[in-house]
């Protein structure tokens, strides 16, 4: 069949463009054959799939982070409210970073903006939702005790996560070269 024919023609040739050509149209057929059980329900499920798990592999480095909140909690007890309100702001930007790796990837990254198929403010409102989960809870462990109000929490986790996807912006370039 194909295969002999292919093999003939390289031989004869002493050329492999025959067989690249029969090998690049077989894997093009079995393209699209087998259904992917990762993110199945789209492009911005398989982003929320795919961070869940990065999540659950940075497991001890988020644990310590969230210990971080606690520490927090410690410090505005012993010295008020607003060491408290600050330390944690601090503590929940080292959460928020290490918890927003896709989503500090797609603001970095301009060639992964325009490669995926979704809404660009879809895309970034699904990678958000793990570093603002995150925080919030670590923020609510560390405020509430404080006796802060319940917006508090959540004014925390929103301001840190937009401080977190500043971070990750690049530089203008026309900024150059700041010393």
């Amino acid at each position: 069949g194909e295969v002999t024919a292919a093999v003939r023609a390289t031989t004869l040739m002493l050329d492999g463009t025959a067989l690249d050509a029969l090998t690049a149209r077989r894997r093009l057929g079995r393209r699209g054959r087998f259904t992917s059980a990762v993110g199945v329900g789209g492009p911005l499920t398989g982003l929320l799939t795919h961070e869940l798990r990065a999540l659950v592999r940075r497991r001890s480095r988020l644990l310590s982070a969230l210990l971080g909140c606690l520490a927090a909690l410690a410090a505005g007890l012993l010295l008020g409210p607003l060491v408290g309100v600050v330390l944690t702001c601090i503590a929940g930007l080292v959460l928020a970073r290490l918890s927003g790796g896709g989503l500090t990837a797609w603001v970095a990254t301009p060639g992964l903006r325009r490669a995926l198929p979704a809404h660009p403010g879809a895309v970034a409102a699904v990678l958000a939702v793990a570093p603002f989960a995150l925080v919030g809870v670590g923020s609510s462990l560390a405020l509430l005790p404080l006796g802060l109000p319940p917006w508090a929490p959540v004014a925390v986790a929103a301001g840190v996560t937009a401080a977190a996807v500043r971070a990750a912006e690049p530089p203008p370039p026309e900024l150059g070269l700041v010393v």
